[in-house]
């Protein structure tokens, strides 16, 4: 429930779909993608990506609906919405997203304070509560998800797809002067803005079924590594 399907509009014109994830901090949801989705820009050079040239003026994230007071057990009783969130306000029109500090539109990620929406109504899993810290380094050639809507897969229930990828560049070196790290995988467009998680295999200590102790434990954990933003 962390993941949403995204579509772009120019008003009742889908310019294009894409993948973002849900944030939460200081008790305010986020919304989080590319840059290049919410503004229909390229970030490097600034034109339209649109073929028509027009630029989005709202978006469009799937979310499920609670159906009681209990969450459902089984992913068939889940009812999916989807919510339009207008891109600018006011009266220059100024964009909703918050952007990079620093680099700006140079890192292309967005948070898109989702002002108003009711977080009893939905089931919302937000990335940055649900996927636990713990105290591992990515590092190049490590196994890694991109977890998104390839080519706006959506079958039935908006649930997205993981793809596999591995960590190509250390992620502690930036790249270009930017917090950038490459991934090997086969992605495709509509991924745009999809959370990347990297897979931890963690070692230690367990013991045995006869009660003995082994020196090796196997597990999987799963930390946040990024925000897809493109292929090369």
């Amino acid at each position: 429930f962390a993941v949403s399907y995204l579509q772009m509009f120019f008003g009742d014109q889908e310019l294009a779909c894409g993948s973002g994830f849900f944030w939460r901090r200081a008790g305010t949801p986020y919304l989080i993608t590319n840059w290049h989705n919410v503004s229909g820009r390229n970030p490097e050079t600034d034109q339209p990506l649109s073929k028509s040239a027009a630029i989005p003026d709202s978006i469009t994230f799937t979310v499920f609906q609670k159906t009681g007071d209990e969450a459902p057990s089984e992913y068939t009783s889940l009812v999916p919405a989807a919510l339009n969130v207008k891109l600018y306000h006011g009266p220059e029109s100024s964009p909703v997203w918050l952007e990079h500090p620093v680099h700006g539109k140079a890192v292309d990620v967005v948070a898109v304070p989702l002002v108003g929406l009711d977080q009893n109504q939905f089931l919302i899993n937000f990335a940055n509560e649900c996927v636990p810290e713990i105290a591992i380094e990515p590092r190049a050639s490590q196994d890694a998800f991109v977890v998104g809507y390839p080519l706006g897969l959506v079958a039935g229930l908006p649930i997205p797809v993981w793809k596999r990828a591995t960590i190509a560049t250390e992620p502690g070196v930036d790249l270009g002067g930017l917090p950038k790290v490459l991934v090997d995988t086969a992605t495709r467009s509509g991924m745009s803005g999809s959370l990347v998680l990297a897979k931890h295999l963690l070692l230690g200590p367990y013991k045995k079924t006869d009660g003995t102790d082994s020196n090796t434990l196997i597990a999987l954990k799963d930390s946040i590594l990024g925000v897809y933003s493109g292929r090369l």
